[in-house]
């Protein structure tokens, strides 16, 4: 099984995407970061042209990792019908962070059906745990975990904790 990773938007998120493909790479036959472009000149993400690179690595037996940005960039592929990963792990869901964007997170889960473990932190500050937890009940997602995991802040950096929950849910 392959695993293809996605960072959050900002260009930090690059070493920390690394550092979990480097943890998690034991759990499966390949592991691929998805490198935007926008990390290499500090600009503003081009979902388009990410969703394309993304349809262009994500094919046969694979599961997808995915931060907070990342996130709504692997819910609109799999909307469009461009990818369709066997499962997905989605830590900080950034329902607060799309919203202001302009990107409502609800119309991709009106149909959604893909084996999915959420990991959020009790206290995120662009989604809290029970804010996830309320909006996957009012969606009415199926087929899914939740975990909690302590914290305050968006950057999830125990990839170890995670690693323990993930290997649980694979």
């Amino acid at each position: 099984m392959k695993l293809i990773l996605l960072g959050g938007n900002n260009v930090h998120n690059k070493k920390w995407i690394e550092s979990a493909r480097d943890k998690l790479s034991y759990l499966f036959e390949e592991s691929v970061v998805l490198v935007y472009e926008h990390w290499k000149f500090d600009g503003k993400m081009n979902r388009e042209k990410e969703i394309e690179k993304l349809s262009e690595i994500v094919h046969g037996n694979c599961v997808i990792f995915a931060k907070s940005a990342g996130i709504g960039l692997t819910l609109q592929a799999i909307l469009e019908k461009k990818i369709k990963p066997k499962k997905c792990i989605f830590v900080g869901l950034p329902l607060n962070w799309e919203e202001v964007n302009g990107n409502e997170l609800s119309p991709y889960f009106g149909n959604y059906k893909i084996p999915t473990l959420f990991i959020q932190k009790t206290k995120d500050p662009y989604a809290s745990f029970s804010d996830v937890k309320k909006f996957l009940d009012k969606n009415k997602v199926k087929n899914y975990e939740l975990k909690e995991v302590a914290g305050e802040d968006h950057d999830y950096l125990d990839i170890d904790e995670l690693k323990m929950i993930i290997r649980r849910f694979l």
